[in-house]
């Protein structure tokens, strides 16, 4: 990062403007129609509160979030580094893993054949986590998002922890499933049931670099 030449675009600037500014006036499109959306006739005349009212309040708070990118995004050319991670941190809403359930292994061919089963496979080939939202404050990450697993898709929430290498993001932690949420039938042997809770650890290295 000498002289925060990196942050400095050598070409394409008025393409990156324009293009900015062509998404915020889509964005403005689309948000006019849903602030200005009528209430369904059913709940409309019901009273109170309604789904449409509950997306306009939600729409202004993502209103703010979308305001503020530009914003982070002008200060870039002075504050370097410092601000574009700024701007990172509010824009970076997530990522997505996949795993091949075909590629995991416990190394032990009986077990691993269980497993198979357990998961489904092979009509479930993989199991699929899709972040929506990622907050790091330090060294720590705060993850949402979805997994799925089975043909089940559950909203899950867990802390990890952030460590910066280089343009890279290392991103690792755990956090616990049960197998019954996901319709998964717990293994049995003998008289011995497999434990319903299941801890997945995770070690990720996102690429966050500037394009």
């Amino acid at each position: 990062m000498h002289n925060n030449q990196e942050w400095f675009a050598r070409s394409g600037g008025d393409s990156h403007k324009s293009l900015a500014y062509a998404t915020f006036g889509l964005y403005a499109v689309t948000a006019s129609l849903a602030l200005f959306a009528p209430s369904r006739l059913d709940e409309a005349e019901s009273g109170g509160w309604d789904t449409v009212s509950i997306h306009k309040m939600l729409a202004l708070v993502h209103f703010a979030a979308m305001l503020s990118l530009p914003v982070l995004g002008a200060k870039i050319v002075k504050g370097g580094p410092g601000a574009a991670r700024r701007m990172q941190d509010v824009g970076w809403g997530g990522f997505s893993v996949r795993v091949p359930i075909r590629t995991m292994t416990t190394e032990n061919r009986n077990r691993d054949s269980n497993m198979l089963d357990t998961l489904g496979y092979p009509k479930t080939r993989e199991i699929v986590f899709r972040a929506n939202q990622t907050v790091i404050d330090g060294s720590q990450a705060r993850i949402s998002g979805v997994l799925l697993i089975n043909g089940i898709e559950k909203n899950i929430e867990f802390s990890a922890k952030a460590e910066k290498q280089d343009a890279d993001w290392i991103v690792s932690g755990d956090f616990t499933i049960l197998m019954t949420d996901f319709g998964l039938e717990r293994p049995r042997v003998l008289f011995l049931v497999v434990a319903d809770e299941v801890k997945i650890s995770f070690r990720v290295q996102l690429d966050l670099k500037p394009q």
